[in-house]
């Protein structure tokens, strides 16, 4: 089912069912300015920082855990797997703060 939505004549359709008032639908191509911008200053979830910090703290233990070690490829195994835990944690951080942008 198809309907028709009335026109100003200028090539934007306009949408007048909208509880907010009149919303412009622009045409692919159109190049569009943004009229606002709004910060968001949000708190990261309490749960998503102790997992965080838990992580960085386990490649601490795992590094510390390496330079015990005699074997150089067991030694070497454990510095990447600390890197992991690092940088799944800068993920997760990076992540949680692009959702606070948004």
């Amino acid at each position: 089912m198809t309907r028709a939505l009335p026109t100003d004549g200028s090539g934007t359709t306009q949408c007048t069912g909208s509880r907010r008032g009149r919303i412009a639908f622009v045409p692919r191509g159109v190049p569009t300015e943004p009229t606002e911008t709004v910060v968001r200053h949000v708190t990261p979830d309490p749960e998503l920082l102790l997992l965080v910090s838990r992580w960085r703290a386990r490649a601490q233990e795992v590094l510390a855990q390496a330079e015990t070690m005699r074997d150089a490829d067991a030694q070497q195994m454990m510095r990447e797997i600390a890197a992991r835990y690092e940088k799944l944690a800068q993920r997760v951080e990076e992540q949680a703060g692009r959702a606070d942008k948004q």
